[in-house]
């Protein structure tokens, strides 16, 4: 598996304008082959921990590896600060280069601590993707998968709106103020299907309340157990791009959030939060569902009808040829061992089906 990860790293998919996928982060398919959009490292692990077959894993690496070139040889010249590169699309693979230099000669956790903490305030490129990425590659423990993480986020660094001043946080539920959001006019936009999510994130964000609204968040102790049942409540709405990436941003972030110390681990909390925030602004700031209807979703679990025991949801996703279906699956399949909600079980099962 490491081995097929490491080769696998080194390749982009090749999309070109007319597929949908193509306006998914916004940006030209020559670009895409800079590293932005191979879910193929993602979705074996996800696979793999899902209980797929090596014969399963060939098959599904073999169809999507159809979709991918080879990246351009751009590694020159060589980067001693990767901070001079932030948002710049076409450095990736100098600064995969130097991020996979710098994991080759450090423990990972050394590199992470070193390089991530400024690249928090702009982690919300790319709709939370690089995060994701940068997960799995941990973990996997592939030192490859890791450095395009790092590299993907360095590239897709772009920044929330920040206010003017500093202010004391008063609220300890994030419902709240996704409630005051969906009740303030001024934060009102409408989705449209055309719009990459990456470019709808910022754009409904682009208010001049927004951190006065979501900056009021007063972190848990356990910012995980605070945030993850907002973003599954979300995606139960939505069932959208917006809201997957949200959730999955959810579980990449426990899993970074654990390498780093509690400082800089908050500090990524805080900019998660303000990432879901905007995505659930660029998804229309929906209703979210009630406790007693998600009593009701978690009530149906365990009926045959409406949602198989786990060991048949992952049997029917190992088989999926859908690299986001795979991972959110796992996603949901980790979560739910994690909280031991039931609703990541029906949420998985309509993930597959």
């Amino acid at each position: 598996m490491a081995k097929l990860l490491d080769d696998i790293a080194a390749l982009a998919p090749e999309v070109t304008a007319a597929e949908p996928s193509a306006r998914q982060f916004g940006e030209p398919a020559s670009q895409r082959m800079v590293g932005l959009g191979n879910h193929l490292p993602m979705a074996l692990l996800a696979l793999d921990r899902l209980g797929a077959s090596p014969r399963q894993l060939g098959e599904f690496a073999a169809a999507y590896r159809k979709r991918l070139v080879p990246l351009a040889d751009m590694t020159m010249p060589v980067v001693t600060d990767p901070g001079e590169l932030r948002g710049e699309i076409d450095a990736f693979p100098r600064l995969e280069v130097f991020y996979r230099t710098a994991l080759a000669r450090d423990e990972h956790r050394a590199v992470l601590q070193r390089h991530l903490p400024s690249l928090l305030t702009g982690i919300a490129g790319a709709a939370l993707h690089p995060l994701i990425r940068l997960a799995y590659g941990l973990l996997g423990g592939t030192r490859s998968e890791i450095a395009a993480g790092l590299a993907h986020a360095t590239i897709r660094y772009r920044t929330l709106p920040a206010g003017s001043t500093v202010i004391a946080p008063m609220e300890a539920d994030p419902r709240i103020l996704l409630r005051r959001l969906r009740a303030d006019a001024a934060f009102d936009y409408k989705p449209q299907a055309d719009i990459p999510i990456d470019a709808a994130i910022f754009s409904a964000s682009d208010r001049p309340r927004f951190a006065a609204v979501v900056d009021d968040l007063i972190l848990a102790d356990d910012p995980w157990r605070q945030l993850a049942p907002v973003a599954a409540a979300f995606h139960v709405v939505r069932d959208d791009a917006l809201s997957l990436h949200a959730v999955a941003g959810i579980h990449a972030t426990r899993i970074i959030a654990g390498e780093l110390d509690k400082p800089a681990a908050r500090q990524l909390w805080h900019h998660v939060w303000r990432a879901v925030s905007a995505l659930y602004l660029a998804a229309g700031k929906p209703e979210l569902p009630s406790a007693g209807y998600l009593a009701q979703l978690r009530d149906q679990v365990g009926r045959v009808e409406d949602a198989p025991d786990w060991p048949g949801i992952l049997a029917r996703a190992a088989e999926t040829p859908d690299a986001l279906a795979a991972i959110f699956t796992f996603t949901c399949l980790e979560e739910g061992r994690r909280s031991g909600d039931r609703l990541y079980r029906w949420l998985a099962w309509r993930a597959i089906t």
